[in-house]
């Protein structure tokens, strides 16, 4: 019975997530950040610069990311926010989330 349990909510995960485009990145250089694997992403530090893991076929502006407190510059020198509240850490309408040494921006597809 657990296992079913296990299987529900694994294909449930599945199934919302991909109906939401998910980006990874990986951080360039020193990761040693004490936030790094942090779950409360409404403090969560994003500091540092952060490599598209995938960027084929992704715009340009987010191959890169530098982020220093809120404050972001994307790969084309542009720069953006991290809006934060109750719904954690935005950027660009997307939520950011950290699962280790990888941030991913979940959502927004298409920007």
């Amino acid at each position: 019975r657990s296992s079913q349990r296990s299987r529900r909510r694994s294909s449930s995960r599945g199934s919302s997530s991909s109906s939401q485009e998910r980006r990874s990145f990986v951080q360039a250089g020193d990761t040693s950040s004490d936030d790094v694997g942090s779950r409360d992403f409404t403090s969560a530090s994003f500091d540092g610069i952060w490599l598209l893991c995938n960027p084929e076929g992704q715009r340009p502006w987010m191959h890169m990311l530098t982020i220093c407190g809120d404050d972001v510059t994307d790969g084309d020198g542009q720069p953006l926010k991290i809006v934060r509240g109750d719904g954690g850490a935005l950027l660009a309408g997307g939520r950011l989330e950290l699962n280790g040494d990888v941030m991913h921006r979940i959502g927004k597809s298409g920007y």
